[in-house]
């Protein structure tokens, strides 16, 4: 399931955790290294307009299954790129894994900021090194995989993409916007997660539907997932105004655009 939907929603940091969030961003220096961003050229491929082959993956989220969703999101792959929209807002994160960047958009605010996978990469690496290990499960109930530590548990109901390349490129996803939310708010602990997308790429399936229940509260936050393996016309028009973002946005460094 796309990482960034739960963290939108969920918070369960232990203190230990943020200590060891800040006291690592204190020493890498966060701010110094995404500030360079503001004064950086966006990619050159983010102002090119965008039209190739690919397919979508349109998420609802539910607190309450016998309720709408609490919030609805598209995310379009193209050969290069995977573009999440949120319905609701417009906010809008792309990752270009061959240019090496992650852009996040914020439609409300017009505002755009710009980091290295790398940079990104570095940080969840330290943050990783310095944390506590949790001991994680790995099970199967019924076809239906499970994955918990003491602090959270995922059942994912699995399913083979009709693409090949389908579970690889939204797994290639999750896995940087998780890291995403560990270096950034909500400073989510990447690890469970990034342990589940790694036993899906393994089994090549998609998260068709995944229920992540937060053990303290029994809260249960539920996406499922509908994919769709062409781009229709309205989605290539969606990816070139999304390409056209970076010419009209003003950017800022990542510190300034991630505070609410």
């Amino acid at each position: 399931m796309n990482s960034v939907i739960f963290t939108r929603y969920l918070t369960e940091t232990s203190f230990r955790y943020w200590k060891t969030i800040f006291g690592i961003l204190a020493i890498v220096g966060l701010s110094m290294t995404v500030g360079k961003a503001q004064d950086a050229k966006v990619a050159s491929v983010s102002r090119s307009t965008v039209t190739e082959l690919g397919f979508r993956v349109d998420a609802d989220i539910y607190a309450d299954e016998s309720k709408p969703p609490i919030a609805q999101f598209k995310t379009l792959f193209t050969e290069n790129r995977s573009i999440e929209i949120d319905a609701v807002s417009g906010d809008t994160v792309v990752v270009d894994v061959k240019a090496g960047i992650i852009q996040a958009f914020s439609a409300s605010k017009r505002t755009m900021t710009e980091i290295k996978l790398a940079e990104v990469d570095t940080l969840v690496k330290n943050i990783l090194a310095a944390s506590a290990q949790q001991p994680i499960t790995i099970t199967n109930d019924n076809g239906i995989l499970v994955v918990d530590d003491s602090i959270v548990q995922y059942r994912v109901t699995p399913q083979a993409p009709q693409l090949p390349t389908a579970a690889d490129r939204y797994l290639e996803f999750a896995d940087w916007t998780t890291r995403l939310a560990a270096v950034f708010p909500p400073y989510k602990p990447p690890q469970l997660r990034l342990r589940l997308n790694d036993h899906l790429k393994g089994e090549k399936v998609l998260p068709l539907e995944t229920r992540r229940l937060t053990k303290s509260s029994h809260q249960e936050i539920v996406s499922k997932l509908i994919v769709n393996y062409s781009l229709s016309i309205d989605d290539k028009k969606e990816i070139d105004r999304v390409a056209s973002l970076a010419r009209d946005y003003k950017i800022v460094n990542a510190k300034d655009f991630f505070v609410k």
